[in-house]
This record gives structure tokens, C-alpha cells and sequence, in this order.
């Protein structure tokens, strides 16, 4: 038996999932989301909050952003995406 050949709406995170869904999600590849409206990839997540990444809320336990890719630019620290993004705590992603 085979598993289903994953596409793009399947890599969507869902940002009410527990974390560590959400994080095996982000380990497979290709994980995104998006943040008022621009795509962008989600490569590296921990479980345990503590760095300088991007924490956020899950269906369960917060998870923090190490690393992303913005739509068309290279890998990246969260943090640093975030300083660009304007992101400001309290801040959904997924909109």
C-alpha cells in the first residue's frame, strides 16, 4: 500500500492542530502558512519555547518558529522574517 501523494493544500499548517502534529508536519517539508495574506514556507519548529524564534499558539502547547522561507526570498531565522514582517505578539498566523 501506498500513502497519498501529498499536495500543497495538504502541507497547509493548521494552526488549531496540536503542536506536535504540527511539528512532525514541519519536519516531512514543505510545510506553510500564511500571515495577512503572504505565503510562506515553515522549515524548522521546536516544541519547547525559549529561543529568539516566533512563538505561537496551537490546538495544545505553544510552538516556535526557528526557520522560514517568505514567498520568492531564501531560508531565513523566524526572527528575523519577523522583524521584516512587522510581527507583533498576538499576531495570527494562517490569515
Amino acid at each position: 500500500e501506498y500513502a497519498h501523494k501529498l499536495g500543497p493544500d495538504d502541507l497547509r499548517i493548521d494552526w488549531d492542530a496540536p503542536a506536535e502534529q504540527i511539528h512532525r508536519q514541519v519536519r516531512v517539508g514543505g510545510a506553510w502558512t500564511t500571515l495577512a495574506g503572504e505565503r510562506f514556507k515553515v522549515w524548522r519548529t521546536s516544541l519547547h519555547p525559549g529561543g529568539d524564534g516566533v512563538v505561537h499558539p496551537t490546538g495544545t502547547t505553544p510552538i516556535e518558529l526557528l526557520e522560514v522561507q517568505p514567498a520568492g526570498k531564501a531560508r531565513m531565522a523566524a526572527s528575523a522574517w519577523a522583524n521584516g514582517a512587522r510581527w507583533s505578539d498576538g499576531d495570527r498566523l494562517g490569515t
